[in-house]
């Protein structure tokens, strides 16, 4: 029981919204961002077997549609990585890197409760290669495996 109100405690404090306007578009930035990646990367590859194959240029979009730290950072106001970083770190922000992981790891709980996607395919969709290296990422975020996190929170919070 006490592991089930963690575990949605957790949950929750992973979704709330940031009180600094410029954290709150950073957050704002990064989930939309991961919401469409796999969609536009899934785009890319279809163009690609539809029609000439793989370009140059598509190999660049492809790479371009991927959330990095780096692409980040420019797309909020243009900054460089390393004034990003100290731009987060004076607002006691956690670095670029481990905001994207969090954000990767909030839409895989909207995926685990809202859809019916196997847990690979979540993975995929969130950005992992490895549904291993996903599960490991997972659990080390809500201490439990995405199958587990599932089965709890489709069956509703845990009574209190």
């Amino acid at each position: 029981m006490k592991q089930d109100l963690l575990l949605f405690a957790l949950h929750f404090a992973s979704i709330l919204p940031p009180a600094d306007p410029f954290l709150r578009r950073v957050y704002a930035t990064i989930d939309d961002w991961i919401a469409s990646e796999w969609e536009r990367k899934e785009a890319i590859r279809t163009e690609a077997l539809s029609s000439d194959g793989w370009t140059p240029e598509r190999h660049a979009r492809l790479r371009d549609a991927t959330l990095t730290t780096h692409r980040l950072a420019n797309r909020i106001d243009g900054m460089s990585e390393a004034t990003f970083r100290r731009e987060l770190a004076k607002l006691g922000a956690p670095p670029p890197g481990e905001l994207i992981r969090k954000a990767r790891m909030r839409h895989a709980t909207k995926l685990l409760t809202h859809t019916r996607l196997m847990i690979h395919k979540i993975a995929k969709r969130c950005g992992y290669k490895s549904e291993k290296h996903f599960a490991d990422a997972f659990r080390a975020e809500f201490h439990t495996t995405p199958s587990e996190y599932r089965r709890k929170f489709i069956s509703g919070p845990p009574d209190t």
